[in-house]
């Protein structure tokens, strides 16, 4: 009885400070836009032994669908038709009383140009030959665990609707409890999109010690002229302003303290035998 007992008080402490460790993002911040997220461990062909463990070393924690429009001054005249320079032709019906810049990138039609920006200002990948960590587009990666993870065969795909976008490269190192940038967007655009930020989903795959994951984002928008992202809380996706949700640590305690839990019930049988 006395082991029943302490079994419920131990298990009724867990889950509170499981649910607890969860913050709740600020409501008017968050426009009211989260989704709900399970993150997936993606298995291929292996034995029970070898499987994975319940979470992923690597997980997504925040993405840039559209960062703010860059503005031209005031002292800058608009042109109505192609410009030999960008920075001269802009857009004036999309934020009151701003002229959005624009380039005629293809076609005959103005594409509004947006802000380079970035989650952590460090690249995932440190060869100049990879897009950096600044863009119009980007996502941000953070290790769970407390020592180096190596990245192997990694990739990612940009889904939205029929549309598949892909990527893939060789791999890269992220240290313990770090994040690093990957920008989706490139020079030649100059700051317009690189993917319709509708309804798209993001999928990240790689190899971590020779075992495959596979993280996602359920579908995200972000059509606003805001400084808000798209941030994992540990339980749903929150749209706040950029770098304001901590990143989740508790899933992680969890299984130490299942294991602290299993130690003191053994004592206690031992003891009162």
């Amino acid at each position: 009885m006395k082991t029943l007992l302490l079994l419920v008080v131990v298990f009724g402490v867990l889950t509170f400070s499981s649910a607890s460790s969860i913050s709740e993002p600020d409501s008017s911040v968050a426009e009211n836009k989260s989704v709900a997220v399970t993150h997936t461990t993606t298995v291929k062909s292996m034995s029970p032994p070898e499987w994975p463990p319940c979470c992923q070393p690597v997980i997504l924690s925040q993405v840039e669908l559209a960062s703010q429009f860059r503005f031209l001054p005031d002292n800058i005249t608009c042109t109505s038709q192609p410009a030999v320079y960008p920075q001269h032709s802009c857009l004036t019906n999309l934020v009151p009383d701003h002229k959005v810049e624009c380039s005629y990138i293809s076609g005959n039609s103005c594409e509004p140009l947006h802000q380079y920006t970035s989650g952590t200002n460090k690249s995932c990948f440190v060869d100049s030959t990879v897009p950096l960590s600044s863009g119009t587009q980007w996502f941000d990666l953070y290790n769970t665990q407390n020592k180096t993870v190596q990245l192997q065969y990694f990739g990612y795909k940009l889904i939205s609707g029929d549309h598949v976008q892909g990527s893939e490269g060789g791999g890269f190192d992220i240290g313990p409890h770090e994040k690093c940038t990957l920008a989706l967007s490139n020079n030649y655009s100059q700051g317009a999109l690189e993917v319709k930020p509708v309804n798209m989903t993001l999928e990240v795959s790689y190899y971590s010690d020779g075992k495959p994951y596979t993280t996602a984002t359920p579908s995200l928008t972000d059509t606003y002229n805001d400084s808000g992202t798209w941030q994992f809380d540990g339980n749903k996706w929150v749209f706040a302003e950029q770098n304001t949700m901590a990143v989740p640590e508790f899933p992680f305690a969890v299984p130490v303290m299942l294991i602290g839990i299993i130690s003191t019930i053994v004592f206690y049988r031992m003891r009162f035998r």
